[in-house]
């Protein structure tokens, strides 16, 4: 029998930076800066975006987001804002999980949740930091992957490889995100490298399907949503 190994912890605070960046990303409005050449020199451009709850928020009810007509293996808007939809209610019932887990005081938005939360990791012993981490992780990866400022996100027809569920993948590759709309595994740059490695063991090299018409209508092109009524563990609970 193989003994169990010890789990391996980062500084607490590398955890602490990382989950602050997270948690601003999701709650605070997003600034992005593009250079580009003129006959006068070099210019930049500034684009200001809503936080990742808005832009879910806005994926959920439509009013913003690429037009999908025509574009091959791009989902649906119905099935893309059910995707967005089953992402913020997740985000928004783990955040308040955790911070009631935590002892914290019940507040009314997301985004005062996950505010708390970074604020509270101060003083987080490490495995809740390591855990808050993987979560965070999660969260950013679903917002960014599924509410898309640019294009919708790839959606291989293929098994997950944390859940083995079917089509219910979502990648996007610029930035790098990846997120699983049935168990809420994500992946960033820094772990996206699973999910490669994860396409070539299933393909073969052989071409990878996008999700196809009828697994949206079975499903409604998204996966097992959590509802209000879902409990969850604590944290890191066996």
């Amino acid at each position: 029998m193989t003994e169990p190994t010890e789990r391996a912890y980062k500084p607490d605070h590398v955890y602490r930076a990382a989950i602050l960046d997270r948690v601003n990303r999701l709650t605070r409005p997003i600034t992005t800066r593009e250079k580009y050449d003129t006959e006068d020199g070099t210019r930049t451009h500034v684009t200001r975006h809503p936080s990742l709850l808005g832009q879910l928020a806005s994926a959920v009810t439509g009013t913003t987001g690429p037009s999908t007509a025509g574009g091959k293996g791009f989902e649906s808007k119905p099935a893309a804002r059910l995707d967005a939809l089953d992402a913020l209610t997740r985000i928004e019932q783990e955040a308040r999980w955790w911070v009631a887990a935590l002892y914290g005081p019940r507040r009314a938005t997301a985004a005062a949740n996950l505010q708390w939360l970074a604020g509270h990791a101060t003083t987080m012993p490490t495995h809740d930091l390591a855990d808050l981490d993987h979560d965070t992780r999660s969260w950013v990866a679903a917002a960014t992957t599924i509410s898309g400022i640019d294009q919708p996100a790839w959606r291989p027809y293929i098994p997950c490889p944390n859940c083995d569920e079917k089509g219910t993948l979502r990648i996007r590759t610029d930035p790098v995100y990846a997120t699983c709309v049935a168990c809420g595994e994500g992946w960033d740059r820094s772990t996206v490298g699973a999910i490669a490695d994860h396409l070539d063991i299933v393909t073969q090299s052989h071409e990878i399907p996008t999700v196809p018409a009828s697994h949206e209508m079975l499903t409604g092109g998204s996966g097992r949503g959590l509802v209000a009524s879902d409990e969850y563990d604590l944290p890191g609970a066996a």
